[in-house]
């Protein structure tokens, strides 16, 4: 069962048949579908953009293949690192000077001196440099050109040893093949870059040096502390080994996002209807955005690549008696940021000082930037998925709808529309000029671009012209809610029955066209004011006539049908005569009700509101058609209050309107049924509910109280039609309202008045 936020079906009968309905709203399974491609995608990249940066390059490739070595003395970088190493205590033992290594000054021995000072308390490399059998440099005792796997701690598996002309290995008491066929190969990671090759020889500088170094298994970090300058580390073997578990870590991790990712593009292709439903509710959220703002959204992203942050060439840290201090003014050596021999020296990185420089790259620079910066090209990916290629798939003529839409106004009719819409569309277009001026020169204050005078005019030309439209639309607008004030003045005015007073604008103004149809629709409104005033008069008067002429007949009529009845005619003219007395007295009673719907329905019915008692006026209806209700054979079942309640009525009207509900009721109820009248005070009203049962088919659809209407279109039972019809309209001039309700053979006439305190 698919668990929505919203409703998105409905349904609709057909007949007798339910026919779904699909309405707007996302469900639980659309949006899954939309995220799941969404994330899938941006996982795909961010784990995409790490291999690629990984297996790219010969040396990332050979970082994931020493990651997953399960001992880091047998990596590459562990290889690196001692000939590294090995390279620094040869130069030293055989006395030459470190200024290639980042030193610069003093005599040689000083800056061996000083490296030795360095290095000394790490313990996690071992070294021991002697000179014709002299020890010139050792950070443990005991450790010589003598020293053997056999002779020295377990915990210290690695052991290299320089004899003056080439190098010796041992891992794990086993000594290892270095120098294989005799030539070392820049190409073939394997091998160890030391001297003893045939064509990488030792030379004569070190023949009488040699060089002892011992790795501990596990490395730990060994600190001294100099409480004068900050505390010193070197650790380089052990910063070395958690890189190797960092990265570890880092690959199975990217490789756990990229499986996710695929798991879930692979959902999104089972949610692909559902997915497309979320793209069209997204499209539906986009759409009401201006497409302005949706291009700066896709090319300022892009356009803020050009502006990245690049280290400075070099940096300068100092040593001081012997500890290495980079608060240091003066400058006892330097290196250069581009090489490694840095992080060889000191170990930690830390001490690599960085001043940013921002520099604006070429596009080549800025596609390898690209590359560099995964976040960057998932946002970028949102974007553009979002604001571009969804946006554009579901929604028509996208730019149609912002400043260029406002500045088109192709699909509105009237002028003022139009005017308005330009207006508005300037009014955008400037505001955008303004915004684009302050990033542009935000970012040529990030790129220290120097602003030259072209500069300072190519930008000012487009603020000043900005800055001049909005001036003018503030001033439309002021004229514009002025003349709204005048309309909006006069509406009321027409709303108040004054439509003798026509206001006109100068031609030039947005509301002119308005103002004038404005006072057209006055005219017009007067002129059928006069003319149903005259209608109404006449109708009246018609009525009045006709009335007149009809009932001076009928009169005659009457009364010569009387004298007829008193003549005791034989059968069958005396029953003729009875049947045109009642034919007549119908006509009469039919010309009285015509006569009266005309007059309440032209509001020329003459009311006399007064302050009356509802059931004092009921009862006496009730008494007075007491024989009617007695020969009727019905049952009445009568709840009326004891105490009075007061409305403000016309009471011989409101006598008409209880007197045809209940002869209604008399006519056309089932025989022998029960006939229930209530009165009830309710909120402030007094309602009288009159409810029979009908002795023919109600028809629900029937308006009742509609003139000439009756119930059963067979009935031949004398009546017009007009009761109801009577007893709503003059409810109506008393100030209540008559409803009735049909409900299979039930009649429910309901009449409401609001009490009189």
């Amino acid at each position: 069962m698919d668990t929505k936020w919203k409703n998105t079906t409905d349904t609709q009968t057909n007949g007798s048949a339910p026919v779904p309905v699909r309405k707007k709203g996302l469900t639980l399974r659309a949006a899954a579908g939309l995220l799941s491609f969404l994330l899938g995608v941006l996982l795909l990249i961010e784990s995409g953009f790490y291999f690629w940066a990984q297996l790219s390059s010969s040396k990332g490739r050979q970082d994931v293949r020493d990651c997953f070595q399960t001992d880091y003395q047998l990596t590459y970088a562990f290889r690196q690192d001692i000939a590294a190493n090995l390279e620094v205590l040869l130069n030293m033992g055989a006395g030459g000077p470190l200024n290639f290594y980042g030193f610069n000054g003093g005599t040689p021995a000083q800056q061996a001196k000083r490296l030795h000072q360095l290095w000394a308390p790490d313990q996690n490399l071992l070294y021991s440099v002697s000179k014709n059998g002299e020890v010139l440099y050792t950070n443990r005792s005991g450790l010589t050109d003598k020293t053997t796997p056999s002779n020295f701690p377990k915990e210290y598996s690695f052991l290299l040893q320089f004899d003056g002309t080439k190098v010796s290995i041992w891992k794990n008491g086993q000594q290892l093949d270095i120098y294989k066929n005799g030539y070392y190969d820049f190409d073939n990671p394997d091998q160890w870059y030391v001297p003893g090759y045939r064509n990488f020889a030792a030379g004569p500088a070190l023949a009488d040096v040699r060089v002892t170094m011992a790795a501990l298994d596990t490395p730990k970090v060994f600190i001294q502390g100099n409480y004068r300058s900050g505390s010193v580390q070197y650790n380089r073997l052990y910063y070395l080994q958690k890189e190797q578990a960092d990265l570890r870590t880092q690959f199975y991790t990217q490789a756990s996002i990229l499986a996710v990712g695929v798991l879930l593009l692979v959902a999104s292709r089972f949610l692909r209807q559902d997915k497309v439903r979320a793209d069209r509710a997204l499209a539906r959220v986009t759409g009401k955005m201006w497409f302005e703002w949706k291009l700066l959204l896709l090319v300022l992203p892009l356009v803020s690549l050009f502006l990245v942050d690049a280290p400075t060439s070099s940096a300068t840290v100092t040593l001081s008696d012997g500890v290495l201090d980079a608060a240091s003014s003066s400058s006892a050596f330097t290196y250069e940021t581009s090489s490694d021999v840095a992080t060889i020296l000191y170990g930690e990185p830390s001490f690599v000082y960085d001043v940013p420089e921002t520099v604006l790259y070429s596009p080549p620079i800025l596609l390898q930037q690209i590359l560099d910066h995964p976040g960057a090209v998932m946002l970028l990916f949102l974007l553009w998925y979002v604001f571009g290629v969804n946006d554009w798939r579901y929604q028509k003529r996208p730019w149609s709808h912002g400043i260029c839409g406002m500045l088109a106004a192709r699909q509105l009719k009237r002028p003022i529309q139009k005017r308005l819409s330009r207006m508005a569309g300037l009014m955008g277009a400037a505001f955008m000029v303004l915004l684009l001026e302050f990033v542009c020169f935000y970012g040529m204050l990030c790129a220290n671009i120097e602003f030259t005078p072209i500069f300072h005019v190519a930008a000012l030309l487009p603020c000043a012209a900005a800055l001049a439209v909005l001036v003018w639309s503030l001033l439309r607008q002021n004229r514009l809610w002025t003349d709204l004030g005048l309309l909006s003045d006069r509406l009321a005015a027409v709303r108040a029955g004054d439509l003798s007073h026509p206001v006109s604008l100068p031609e030039q103004h947005d509301l002119h066209q308005t103002m004038e149809d404005l006072n057209h629709i006055q005219q017009g409104i007067h002129q059928a004011v006069e003319e149903r005033t005259q209608s109404e008069r006449m109708k009246v008067e018609l009525i009045t006539n006709v009335s007149h002429d009809l009932k001076t007949p009928l009169t005659s009529i009457i009364s010569y049908t009387e004298l007829l009845e008193q003549e005791h005619l034989d059968p069958p003219a005396g029953e003729y005569v009875a049947i045109l007395g009642q034919k007549a007295q119908r006509l009469k009673a039919m010309v009285q009700d015509v006569f009266e719907v005309s007059k309440a329905s032209s509001g020329q019915l003459p009311v006399k509101l007064e302050r009356l008692d509802l059931v004092r006026l009921l009862r006496q209806t009730l008494a007075d058609q007491d024989e009617a209700i007695q020969d009727s054979g019905l049952v009445f079942r009568l709840s009326i209050p004891e105490s009075p309640i007061y409305i403000r009525a016309d009471s011989e009207r409101l006598y008409r309107v209880f007197q045809n509900l209940i002869s209604n009721a008399l006519r056309y109820s089932l025989s022998g049924s029960r006939v229930y009248l209530t009165m009830e005070q309710q909120d402030g009203q007094v309602v009288t509910v009159l409810q029979n049962t009908s002795a023919t088919e109600l028809n629900a659809h029937t308006d009742y109280l509609a003139r000439f209407v009756r119930g059963d279109e067979s009935r031949t039972d004398g009546g017009s039609g007009l009761g109801l019809s009577i007893a709503s309209s003059f409810t109506q001039v008393c100030g209540g309202v008559l409803d009735i309700r049909t409900q299979a053979d039930l009649f429910t006439a309901r009449v409401s008045f609001p009490v009189e305190m």
